[in-house]
């Protein structure tokens, strides 16, 4: 019983930050003057659901290995940085990341917006991975 209502209660958080998500992309394309900071807050709160999707988080016991921060840059015909990045320890982890984050995209937008896209960017600012959301690959 109590797994179930943490289940449940994970659920609707997920959903909870889904909907907040979509709430910032909207404020941003109604608020060009503060475009990038909603951009960057709908990130957020989609980490935050892709977060509360996961039950356990795998934190390996040896941190001997250095971390890299990976950026996920949007593009719906105008670039919105990612601002606040995210720390992985491999290339693969950060592109597992961004195909989760089109995923949720593609699962819970409102909009089937062509020219979306998200970019995973290394520390070094070098692209590593693109791919768009609502279009196949060409």
């Amino acid at each position: 019983m109590v797994g179930s209502r943490r289940i449940g209660g994970l659920m609707y958080r997920r959903n909870e930050c889904i909907a907040k998500a979509s709430t910032c992309r909207e404020n941003a394309h109604g608020d060009p003057t503060r475009h990038d900071y909603w951009i960057d807050e709908a990130i957020v709160w989609h980490q935050r659901a892709i977060d509360a999707r996961r039950e356990y988080a795998a934190i390996p016991f040896n941190r001997a290995f250095t971390m890299q921060k990976f950026f996920f840059d949007m593009k719906d015909g105008v670039p919105m940085r990612d601002r606040i990045g995210i720390e992985f320890n491999t290339n693969a982890e950060a592109i597992s990341h961004c195909k989760e984050i089109a995923q949720d995209f593609r699962d819970n937008s409102l909009r089937d917006d062509q020219d979306l896209e998200i970019l995973v960017v290394n520390e070094s600012g070098k692209e590593i991975y693109r791919e768009f959301v609502h279009r196949e690959p060409e």
